[in-house]
């Protein structure tokens, strides 16, 4: 067996761009309609009405160029280069029928990447037959999966999606399944289905992540009984490796590591409707213009339920709709014959159905051990959300879909920021979740929101007690730990997951964290046009509440150049004194933001940014790959970046005698990968930036999740 790296998609920052505007519709009006942008090119902007006519709204259409795309970032699941390592790259082509691809290559023992794939799932998955595909869905009525196979499987509501025609409902249902299954019969002949270059849909935002053996390190302590995650590891330490990847065919998908054959998929019953331009039958569509349908990164856990160790998937559909999904993806072979394990495999869905505060499930999902001991799929609430507008933090308990139903305060938790109204909406982004006693469980979360604040839920203890960390006094409210605005006082948006360390200068008796966030969005049309200043921040939580900017202290760029660099001042803070409680970069490019999750390595935090091309200011969009010393911001005291990518990094990376804070690559980079002592950054075009980097002073600075704090 190969030794594997997931390369999660080299997908792109090329985010839906939703209303124009502000992020709201009246609710239940909102069409899920946000559409790609191409790589480097301007779109049309088209009008769109919703369903109920009651409103319209502007998206970008797609004038799309030649060629293969990537949009999203990169993942191993390994942290040395091994002979035979092998990296994932999810590719798209909207010129060719919105073609989708997952490439497996290998990387060479410098750790680039070999100039011929070992496979190509698109290939793969055109030349498997259509009738042997393991294809799944699921039916809410019984709370189980079912096969995805005969349209007298399926519930009502799926054969009407399927059923429905360009204008009117017809009896074309079981073609138009034997179409998603790979048929290509009636593909612009016969019944005049829409042409396909490839089965396998676009991948866009969704990341392949590759589960292979067990990989946690859980003890064989409570509260899992006599059921030892050592013996679980053991028996699964020879399981087959599967890529997990979402697509815009509206599946899921699990690829043989080896083979890149897919081994099953599974449809979301969410993604069912029967109205115009959008559910499945949509896809079958020859007009068809491009939608989202499953385009979340899938989440992996080991989690421990109904007395046994398992493997659970959660996924999702972000910009493809309000709903999320749970899967036991523990053998492998239960899932080459997923038809007949259907309810076996399929654990749940949740979806605005069952709570109508759940927006577009942008917000990616963290399955965790909560205090109460019990697993907890912990997300934010996300945008566009029919409920009363707020930013929420949701807590499902995962066994507690298990009945096909969710109760509200009893299978799941929300806890409300109140900011936010139905008709000036809120959303919370993806939460970074963080155990601050090192006992295996979370007690703690940050999210940002789109106001600008930055919020921390305190999650110790009982469900009963989970709540915002601070709040007012006499009456109670919540309050944010700190609240993002520029110079003129503008509230600066956050949609990236933000990252945490400990504060290792000063010393208080809280929780004593440094939070690490850049500001910015890319969701609707005005944003690309945007010339708000944004920022990145470093805030420490010392148990003191509603900070803002005059907390902080300011770096600034002395140097920025695209052709050589940029550099940061290094201005001293000593989080001793009374009203310093971190500090802040205001990125210098004005439109310049941060709309991807920033990292940490060694005592230093790297963030990436992008700055869309306008014809009238920047004529070609681009961005920044930035790094600043966690303590105060500045520019490190040793060089980090190969800047001239030569392979070594010396004195010939310096910047007028400086160390470099930033290096333009070219191209919109998305989130880094490090892997040994390479940064891999893949860019709009699909190209991936490969840049040795030196972290500094080891790793005891490092990123803090729930399962990585250490007592030091």
């Amino acid at each position: 067996m190969k030794k594997q790296l997931s390369l999660p998609s080299i997908s792109y920052l090329m985010l839906p761009l939703w209303l124009s505007g502000s992020l709201h519709a009246a609710p239940g009006t909102l069409d899920q309609t946000p559409l790609y942008v191409g790589p480097a090119v301007e779109p049309n902007i088209v009008i769109l009405s919703d369903d109920s006519g009651s409103m319209g709204w502007e998206i970008m259409s797609l004038e799309h160029g030649n060629g293969d795309s990537s949009s999203a970032t990169m993942a191993f699941n390994t942290t040395t280069l091994v002979t035979g390592a092998v990296i994932y790259q999810a590719r798209f082509n909207p010129s060719e029928d919105w073609k989708g691809e997952l490439i497996a290559t290998r990387l060479n023992a410098n750790g680039t990447i070999a100039a011929t794939p070992e496979w190509n799932s698109g290939t793969q998955l055109n030349n498997q037959a259509h009738a042997n595909r393991q294809i799944i869905t699921y039916n809410p009525g019984t709370g189980n999966g079912i096969r995805f196979k005969t349209l007298t499987d399926l519930t009502s509501v799926q054969q009407n999606d399927l059923n429905m025609g360009l204008s009117a409902a017809d009896t074309n249902g079981q073609a138009r399944l034997d179409y998603l299954r790979g048929d290509r019969s009636n593909e612009s002949t016969g019944l005049n289905f829409r042409e396909r270059t490839n089965v396998l849909g676009d991948i866009i935002h969704s990341n392949p992540v590759f589960v292979g053996k067990p990989q946690m390190n859980y003890p064989d302590a409570p509260p899992f009984g006599d059921d030892l995650y050592s013996v679980f590891k053991t028996a699964q330490i020879n399981r087959t490796g599967i890529v997990y990847i979402g697509a815009n065919d509206g599946m899921l998908h699990g690829f043989h590591e080896d083979t890149g054959n897919e081994v099953f998929a599974y449809i979301p019953n969410a993604l069912f409707s029967n109205a115009t331009g959008k559910g499945l039958h949509y896809l079958t569509d020859p007009g068809y213009t491009h939608r989202y349908y499953v385009d979340l990164s899938p989440t992996i856990a080991d989690v421990h339920f109904n007395s046994a160790w398992r493997t659970v998937l959660v996924g999702g559909l972000r910009a493809g709709g309000r709903g999320l999904f749970a899967l036991d993806i523990t053998h492998p072979t239960t899932l080459t014959n997923a038809e007949n394990n259907a309810a076996s495999i399929v654990l749940w869905e949740f979806t605005s159905a069952d709570d109508d505060d759940l927006g577009y499930t942008m917000s990616k999902p963290t399955i965790a051990m909560m205090e109460n001991n019990q697993w907890g799929v912990v997300f934010g609430n996300g945008y566009n959300g029919s409920g009363d507008g707020e930013a929420k933090l949701f807590i499902l308990n995962l066994e507690d879909g298990l009945d096909g139903s969710w109760a509200s305060n009893g299978d799941y938790q929300k806890i409300t920021t109140g900011i936010g109204t139905r008709d000036t909406p809120n959303g919370l982004s993806t939460p970074q979740l963080v155990d601050t006693d090192g006992n295996g469980k979370v007690d703690r979360a940050y999210a940002g929101d789109l106001r600008g604040n930055l919020w921390a839920f305190d999650l110790s203890g009982n469900r009963h007690n989970w709540k915002v960390a601070y709040s007012t006094t006499g009456p109670t409210a919540p309050k944010p730990l700190f609240t993002a605005t520029d110079a003129d006082d503008n509230p600066q948006p956050i949609t990236s997951k933000p990252v945490i360390a400990k504060q290792r200068q000063a010393v208080t008796g809280g929780v004593n964290l440094m939070v690490f966030l850049g500001t910015g969005q890319y969701l609707i049309n005005d944003d690309k046009t945007s010339t708000s200043r944004q920022s990145f921040y470093g805030i420490w939580d010392a148990d003191v509440k509603a900070l803002t900017r005059s907390h902080l202290v300011a770096q600034t760029f002395t140097t920025d150049d695209t052709a050589t660099g940029r550099v940061l001042t290094n201005n001293a803070i000593t989080y001793s004194s009374s009203n310093v409680h971190g500090w802040y970069i205001d990125l210098p490019t004005r439109g310049e933001r941060m709309v991807v999750n920033p990292k940490i390595r060694g005592s230093h935090v790297f963030f990436n940014t992008l700055i869309p091309g306008t014809e009238l200011r920047v004529p070609q969009s681009y961005g920044w790959l930035m790094v600043a010393k966690q303590e105060n911001g500045g520019k490190p005291d040793m060089a980090i970046f190969d800047v001239n990518n030569d392979g070594v990094i010396n004195a010939s990376d310096d910047i007028g005698g400086h160390n470099a804070s930033g290096v333009a690559p070219g191209g919109i980079p998305a989130a880094q990968t490090f892997f040994a002592d390479n940064m891999y950054t893949s860019d709009d075009e699909g190209n991936i930036d490969i840049r040795k980097i030196s972290i500094g002073d080891g790793g005891s600075g490092g990123r803090l999740s729930w399962l990585e704090i250490t007592q030091q």
